[in-house]
């Protein structure tokens, strides 16, 4: 039993029997360190009722250290844990499995009385047979924001399909102080890595609340150390995604509210008797879909949803079927202009998207000017959302956009009020600077991304694949970044852990940017 743990203390004639360092003195900066291990490291043919034990340099803080302990591959009942005085001694319930290769892991976590962490996890192997195997696993995970919370990552046989909330053998450590980690002594065979942040630190993983690596693919292991790529945790929904309700609010309009924001792409709808535009949306309005229908009437129809998704691969039940009222009610009002995407163009040949509050008729407008002359090509992306790609760059400065009120109308027919006038602020060239270098990856199209300071904007560009690749920004300082793009919608999938699904790999540069006006700034090369 910890001496911890006891709950009652009995008074007796001589002192307390718990070991703690005298008081006063200087304050002790020095971190903790593991001066002794049995069975040592390398040692072969250890006993399985054996007892494991680790002794420090000083006196530590027990819990964090029993939270930080790891016996890989890890045993399904929990380990227990003694201390006696700077020795821990760990008893492993039903002993160790015969001819197999463990190791300990002290994590980085660890710390003395003082606060003092050991930094870099501490590892050691022993075999209850005749070898010790000698592949490892090393990689980096990195974070969003600086973390206060322990890091583990776990290696399972990617046989079947493992998850991080199952139990049974894996192997386990945490990322030391550079963010990086290493499996040592690991037995051959195909291993599938996740990393998350034990924010509530009970030593698993809390799907509700703590952010989850899922890895680029699974790594093969022999007999010497294979390199994952980044790992990249995120805080996930593992819920799949549920109607609120249906309704029509007018008789060319339908919509449909789930209680999250799905896929529009897979997304498929149908109605008996009712044509059916494809589904939209209205910035800021997360969660709700829309259809421009054909005529309604003041009758019962039924909405078959499938292919229903959201961000994070998780799927609706598609068999189920919902009941709503057509709508009599005529659509009387004009269309509105609500956003203009971007609202800032960078000079080249940057498209510009205008989004309307309805499904509109998809034609191109003709009596449009733009000011100064830009030719170029509209398109409808979606039945609410009009494209214009410029046949050639973009000059810097304003530029005006003038559309007519007869040259655009929504479903019921109605056209524009008045006179649309977009103004567009094209940055010029002589204020931008140029971050260029490499990006190394897998073939297939990647794209870069320059974060600026407090996340203010993000600027990106995608290149066909592996190569160089030039970004035009505003002077500043940034945080670069590149994914592969592999379903080509332009936004880094995190990837899920069952079904499996890899995340895009993903790679980020080890410092900020700064940039310059007029300036260039070479050598900026990105490993995914």
């Amino acid at each position: 039993m910890k001496a911890s743990a006891v709950g009652i203390c009995l008074v007796l004639s001589v002192s307390c029997a718990r070991m703690a360092p005298p008081p006063g003195g200087p304050e002790d900066r020095i971190p903790p360190e593991v001066v002794g291990t049995s069975p040592g490291d390398g040692e072969t043919d250890v006993a399985p009722d054996r007892t494991v034990e680790v002794t420090f340099s000083e006196y530590m803080d027990e819990r964090s250290v029993e939270r930080a302990f790891f016996l890989s591959p890890r045993l399904g009942k929990p380990l227990k844990f003694r201390w006696r005085g700077r020795r821990l001694e760990v008893e492993v319930p039903g002993g160790l499995s015969p001819d197999r290769t463990y190791v300990v892991t002290v994590g980085a976590a660890a710390r003395d009385l003082h606060g003092n962490q050991i930094g870099d996890s501490y590892t050691f192997a022993f075999s209850t047979g005749e070898r010790i195997y000698v592949g490892g696993i090393r990689g980096r995970v990195w974070l969003e924001e600086a973390f206060r919370a322990p890091v583990h990552v776990r290696a399972y046989r990617a046989e079947g399909e493992p998850e991080p909330v199952e139990e049974g053998e894996f192997y386990e450590t945490q990322v030391d102080s550079l963010d990086e980690f290493v499996f040592s002594y690991v037995a051959p065979g195909r291993y599938r890595v996740f990393a998350f942040e034990d924010r509530n630190r009970d030593g698993g993983y809390s799907p509700e609340g703590e952010p989850l690596a899922v890895p680029p693919g699974d790594v093969e292991v022999g007999e010497g150390e294979v390199r994952l790529p980044i790992l990249r945790p995120v805080l996930r929904d593992m819920s799949a995604p549920e109607v609120v309700r249906v309704w029509a609010p007018d008789e060319r309009t339908l919509v449909v509210r789930f209680d999250e924001e799905v896929v529009l792409d897979s997304l498929r709808a149908h109605v008996e008797g009712l044509e059916l535009t494809e589904p939209y949306g209205l910035p800021g309005e997360k969660g709700r879909v829309y259809w421009g229908t054909g005529p309604q009437w003041d009758n019962l129809y039924t909405l078959r949803l499938w292919g229903v998704q959201d961000r994070w691969g998780n799927i609706w039940d598609s068999s189920r079927e919902f009941p709503f009222r057509g709508s009599a009610l005529p659509d009387t009002l004009p269309p509105r202009l609500v956003e203009t995407f971007p609202d800032t163009l960078r000079p080249g040949r940057t498209p510009l998207a205008l989004v309307f509050d309805g499904a509109m008729a998809e034609a191109p407008p003709l009596m449009w000017e733009l000011a100064p002359e830009v030719p170029g090509t509209w398109e409808w992306e979606a039945p609410n959302r009009l494209s214009f790609l410029p046949d050639r760059p973009w000059r810097g400065g304003m530029h005006e956009l003038t559309i007519s009120p007869g040259a655009l109308e929504d479903l019921s027919g109605n056209p524009l009020r008045d006179t649309l006038r977009v103004r567009l602020y094209v940055l010029p060239r002589d204020s931008l600077g140029v971050i260029a270098g490499s990006v190394y990856g897998p073939p297939g199209p990647i794209v870069v991304e320059a974060q600026g300071a407090r996340r203010s904007r993000t600027y990106g560009v995608q290149v066909p694949g592996p190569g160089p690749y030039e970004l035009p920004v505003p002077g500043g300082r940034y945080r670069i970044f590149a994914f592969w793009d592999k379903d080509g919608d332009c936004r880094w999938n995190p990837g899920r852990p069952k079904p499996f699904l890899p995340a895009e790999r993903f790679g980020v540069y080890p410092d900020t940017v700064g940039v310059r006006a007029r300036w260039r700034t070479e050598g900026i090369d990105i490993h995914m």
